[in-house]
């Protein structure tokens, strides 16, 4: 066997648990010793064919993304420089592989064919292998392959505790409780495609959230919510989207100096028209790689008491893009923004991207 189909052997003895199928796999890679063979790990199976074909049957721990979709949610795929495995039915003739080579240029990427794998197990008597490999179905098994911002990875399992706790009853029982959902709301600002919305969108634990993504481009915004309709979630869980100019006056104007009226008005006309969504207030504000300093009150005032911001974006000094200063936070300047009386600050930090930017970072609640 080529290296191909001894890799998706390998994939399916690791991401399944028939020991029956394991150990006949196992006598395959025993028999056709090859250590050359391309490691499992850190590679993301992306399936091609459509999604009733792999609804039927797929490779175990695979992600659905039907060549017709692929380039419009080229979005969904892992960060840059990631590794992926692709595996599509060559007997579709509208399938042109070079297209999609092409737009993964980015990537480390293999690409499996199907009649090529059919050719390989039927030259070593296992004519059906390729139909037990595929030993899963139903499309609720696609898997996620984009990841949400680390910062709201580290933060979100100590917000979504510290709220439940804040808002858990005193007249339950502790078997009651456990067994209780609460159900939180978030907005993200400038949330683009909306990576962050469906990843809380996907929580599945004691909260269920309700999330607005606010951007002023709508076609990423109707991406977000074809994301979402392809997502299997409880009902409980929901996700909106709000398309608004957040930035109707130039910042330049505002800096440093009070805000005149007009520009107060227009401000006020944007909290009013969040809270329209949310009147109590929002559980968490997400900001992430944006920044609009007149914003800074209005954030401030449409957070419910107990509820948490979690702000990063760049900061000085430039080291690539963006490079005018309107974009770039000072030093300290969120740790001075969201704090006491208002905040209190639960963590706060500068750092690095992997690519030399800086970056600054605060969680902080409202008292």
């Amino acid at each position: 066997m080529n290296n191909e189909a001894l890799f998706l052997i390998k994939w399916v003895i690791k991401n399944q648990f028939n020991q029956e199928l394991n150990n006949k796999l196992l006598k395959l890679l025993e028999n056709n010793n090859n250590n050359e063979i391309t490691q499992t790990q850190n590679i993301n199976l992306i399936d091609l064919r459509s999604s009733e074909e792999f609804s039927q049957s797929h490779f175990p721990h695979s992600t659905n993304i039907p060549y017709t979709e692929f380039l419009e949610r080229i979005y969904e795929l892992p960060p840059r420089s990631s590794n992926l495995a692709i595996y599509y039915n060559d007997n579709d003739k509208n399938i042109q592989i070079s297209q999609i080579s092409d737009s993964l240029k980015n990537y480390n990427f293999i690409i499996f064919k199907q009649s090529s794998l059919l050719y390989q197990f039927s030259h070593n008597n296992s004519n059906n292998l390729l139909e037990e490999l595929q030993c899963e179905s139903g499309i609720e098994k696609s898997i996620i392959l984009w990841k949400a911002c680390k910062y709201l990875e580290e933060s979100i399992d100590f917000i979504e505790n510290s709220l439940f706790l804040k808002y858990k009853t005193t007249t339950t029982s502790e078997i009651e409780e456990k067994k209780k959902i609460q159900l939180l709301n978030a907005i993200d600002i400038a949330c683009g495609s909306g990576r962050d919305c469906l990843y809380l969108l996907n929580r599945k634990n004691q909260v269920r959230w309700n999330i607005y993504g606010v951007d002023n481009d709508e076609i990423l915004l109707n991406k977000m919510i074809l994301a979402a309709n392809r997502l299997v979630t409880d009902s409980q869980s929901t996700i909106h989207s709000l398309l608004l100019d957040l930035e109707a006056f130039n910042p330049d104007d505002f800096n440093d100096k009070e805000p005149n009226i007009q520009q107060l008005e227009h401000l006020d006309k944007i909290k009013q028209l969040l809270l329209l969504k949310e009147p109590n207030g929002f559980d968490l504000v997400h900001v992430a790689r944006y920044l609009y300093r007149p914003l800074f009150r209005v954030l401030t005032d449409i957070i419910r008491k107990n509820g948490f911001i979690l702000y990063h974006t760049f900061m000085e000094p430039s080291h690539g893009k963006p490079k005018r200063k309107r974009f770039l936070l000072k030093v300290n300047e969120l740790k001075q923004i969201f704090t006491e009386p208002i905040f209190k600050v639960i963590h706060y930090h500068e750092t690095f991207l992997d690519d030399g930017r800086p970056i600054q970072v605060i969680l902080a609640q409202k008292l």
